[in-house]
Formats: C-alpha cells, sequence, structure tokens
C-alpha cells in the first residue's frame, strides 16, 4: 500500500454528498466495512452477546454465564488485557471487552498499540471493536489519527476501517480526514472497494451532526 499517513488535508466541499454520489449507496450485502459498522453498532448498543447468545448452549453456554459472574468482580485490567487476545468464542470477547472499557476507558493506548507491530485478523478485529465502542464514550481520535500517520497499518482494508472510526466524532477535522482518505483510495486502488470505510465514516459523521 502507498503511504498514506502523512498526505496534506484537503478542503471538504460543501456539497459533499453531492461529490461522493454514487459511493454513497453501498451494496451492504457486500461490503466488509458496513458489515464492520453493523457489528460495531449491536456492540456499541449491548445488543451484540445477545444474538450470539441465542445460538450457544452446552458446556459454551454455562462458560459464558460463568464468566459474567467472574467479570462483575474483577478489577485487574491487566489480567483481563491479556486474557482478551487469547480468548477464542466471540461472546467471551465482548464481555471481557466491556469489562476493560468500563474499569479504564483509557486503555485505548493499549488496544491502538497492538497494532503499531505484526498482528492477526481476529487480534485486529478485538482491536477494532473495542475502539469503536471508546470513540463513541470519548474522543480518541487524536490517537487513531497518529497511528495512520505512523504509517504502520500496511494492509489497505485494515486502515480504510481506522478511518471509518473518526466518522463517529462531530469533529470538522475528522470530517477532513475522511474526505482526504477516501480520495486517497478511489484515486490509488481503482478496482477496489477501500473508499468504503471514509464513506461510512462520512455518512456516521453526518448522523451524528443531526443527530440520528
Amino acid at each position: 500500500m502507498p503511504k498514506a499517513g502523512n498526505i496534506p488535508l484537503m478542503k471538504v466541499p460543501d456539497n459533499l454528498i453531492q461529490v461522493i454520489g454514487e459511493r454513497m449507496r453501498l451494496d451492504r450485502s457486500r461490503s466488509e466495512f458496513f458489515i464492520r459498522d453493523l457489528v460495531l453498532g449491536w456492540e456499541i448498543n449491548g445488543l451484540f452477546e445477545k444474538k450470539i447468545v441465542k445460538h450457544i448452549g452446552g458446556k459454551r453456554l454455562k462458560a459464558y454465564n460463568a464468566l459474567k459472574q467472574e467479570l462483575a468482580a474483577e478489577e485487574d485490567g491487566d489480567k483481563l488485557f491479556e486474557r482478551l487476545f487469547v480468548e477464542k468464542n466471540i461472546e467471551t470477547r465482548s464481555c471481557i471487552q466491556k469489562r476493560l472499557i468500563e474499569l479504564d476507558d483509557k486503555i485505548y493506548s493499549r488496544f491502538l498499540a497492538k497494532l503499531k507491530d505484526a498482528y492477526s485478523e481476529e487480534c485486529y478485529d478485538t482491536v477494532f471493536i473495542a475502539l469503536g465502542i471508546i470513540i463513541n464514550k470519548i474522543d480518541i481520535s487524536d490517537g487513531i489519527i497518529r497511528l495512520l500517520k505512523g504509517n504502520s497499518i500496511r494492509n489497505p482494508a485494515d486502515f480504510s476501517a481506522l478511518v471509518q472510526l473518526l466518522g463517529y466524532r462531530k469533529n470538522e477535522t475528522n470530517l477532513r480526514y475522511l474526505y482526504t482518505y477516501y480520495n486517497f483510495f478511489v484515486n490509488n486502488f481503482e478496482d477496489e472497494d477501500y473508499y468504503e470505510g471514509p464513506v461510512i465514516g462520512i455518512r456516521n459523521f453526518y448522523d451524528a451532526v443531526n443527530g440520528l
């Protein structure tokens, strides 16, 4: 992927929605960025665990219920952080993640640090959801932007999804980053859909501005 971190910020046109045009209408059945945004929305609204738990049973359900009781009394954030990245079941990862953020929402810096070196797809997904939950509580845009500027995220789909998170804050600078990276992906990856991350971020930004 061409280095995207320090490209000059572009001015956002007044008619941004019209400029983006057809690309605002994503094929939701095919967009990995839409699916990430959908799952993140479920997590933020407390629906994800409920949807997953409906479909598990037996020992796995017992383990989930036991973990919820255990987490209510757990105060050791370091222990939970390490456990989060070895946990295999998504419903228990979700529980641990929420408890971690309850204990310390400034833990976002440790999540960001996980992406500065080599990481697995599962690790990235866990970090993406955690950062998405946190940015809906406090503005961690500066931390995400620093990570993007560091050029350590070399996978364009991962980079694009992180850009997408900037749309959760009603911040005009974030909108400039979203528009700038939208153009970067359109111009450098003509045959790919990486621009969809910034597009979803732009839609989320305007939803937040309009109170939706």
